[in-house]
């Protein structure tokens, strides 16, 4: 009996690693399709209901504090001179010590001869009934010390009274004078300053109008370079050593006791000795080393006043005039004053109902002014 037999075409079965890797391949190609499709989502900070590309605001106290050089020019130095003739008894001088108004300054024929700061120095014996500027001096000197008396320019009985308490503070024998003598008291430029140099040694004989001691260059002008706020009406200082001055429109350092106490900051006098001293590699001068050459203070321009200010980027502002610029949201447009700059923000202040959020790159936007 003969057997019959069916011939069946096998298929090949794929391998397991195959499939998975199609399988992935697929869903690469899918999720890349999805991708080139879906819309990427606008970050919530940056989304409007109206459809406008906006941006959040925040508010911070900015002083605008920048690191700014100022570059200082010395005044010439200054010799204190003492005014009566006689030979030291004491001194009260060391270089790099201080001269104190109302302070003795040296005894000559054992008495006291005192230190006093006035605008203008006494050039004559004061008796009752004298007036003038140099009156009005003394009495402003005495009332900084501390003296109850007017300052009316006219030498009177409290005027004299003020005088002898304080020749008699500072040990004077006959400070019961009946006109204060000028020979009395040695000027000062400022109710402190620094000496360089002591000119005098006790048991020396002095001439009258002989040199005592010698006082540092002081600044005779300051102005911060190439200063970045030319023409800005908004009032900013100049720190140093935890000294705050005032500076004009133009970065200058203009009123006398602000260059007085400028001259007397550490940052200042480091720079000083630097400059005569030549200094290793010239630093903190300008131009070639010397007493007569300007030098470098390093500190920080900052804003007189601290301000409440809006925080904005910079694509908000429009219509720039100046520091003058509009921000705008929903149609409401705000006038603000630019402050300034830092790290791609800027800085303007904050208007009456500031807005929470600005548009940006606004277009045909609706003027502020």
């Amino acid at each position: 009996m003969a057997t019959s037999m069916t011939s069946r075409t096998q298929r090949p079965t794929a391998a397991p690693g195959t499939v998975v890797l199609v399988s992935a391949l697929l869903l690469a190609v899918g999720a890349a399709v999805g991708l080139v499709v879906s819309p990427v989502a606008t970050p919530s900070d940056l989304a409007a209901p109206s459809g406008t590309l906006s941006a959040k605001v925040r508010t911070e106290t900015f002083a605008d504090s920048r690191p700014l050089p100022l570059s200082v020019s010395p005044g010439p130095e200054t010799t204190l001179t003492v005014g009566r003739g006689g030979r030291i008894t004491s001194q009260a001088c060391s270089e790099g010590g201080q001269a104190v108004s109302g302070e003795a300054a040296l005894s000559i024929d054992d008495e006291p001869v005192v230190y006093l700061a006035t605008a203008r120095p006494l050039w004559r014996d004061l008796a009752e009934g004298d007036s003038g500027a140099d009156v009005r001096a003394l009495q402003q000197e005495l009332s900084r010390l501390g003296y109850s008396v007017a300052v009316d320019g006219k030498v009177g009985a409290n005027t004299l009274g003020a005088a002898r308490r304080l020749g008699k503070s500072a040990g004077m024998q006959s400070a019961a004078w009946q006109a204060v003598p000028a020979d009395a008291f040695l000027w000062l430029p400022a109710p402190q300053a620094t000496i360089g140099l002591c000119r005098t040694q006790v048991g020396q004989r002095l001439e009258a109008g002989a040199a005592f001691a010698t006082l540092p260059a002081g600044a005779s002008a300051a102005q911060v370079p190439d200063y970045p706020f030319g023409g800005s009406t908004t009032a900013r200082e100049f720190v140093v050593d935890g000294l705050s001055i005032a500076l004009d429109a133009s970065g200058a350092v203009t009123a006398p006791e602000a260059l007085a106490a400028l001259a007397a900051t550490p940052a200042y006098l480091s720079a000083r000795s630097a400059a005569s001293a030549g200094g290793a590699d010239g630093a903190g001068t300008s131009g070639s080393p010397g007493t007569s050459q300007a030098v470098t203070v390093p500190g920080e321009v900052r804003l007189v006043d601290a301000v409440e200010a809006l925080v904005v980027p910079p694509a908000a502002l429009y219509a720039i005039s100046g520091d003058d610029a509009c921000i705008v949201h929903r149609g409401t447009a705000y006038g603000v004053r630019i402050l300034g700059s830092q790290l791609g923000t800027t800085f303007v202040t904050k208007p009456d109902g500031a807005p929470t959020r600005v548009d940006l790159r606004p277009k045909d936007a609706p003027r502020c002014r």
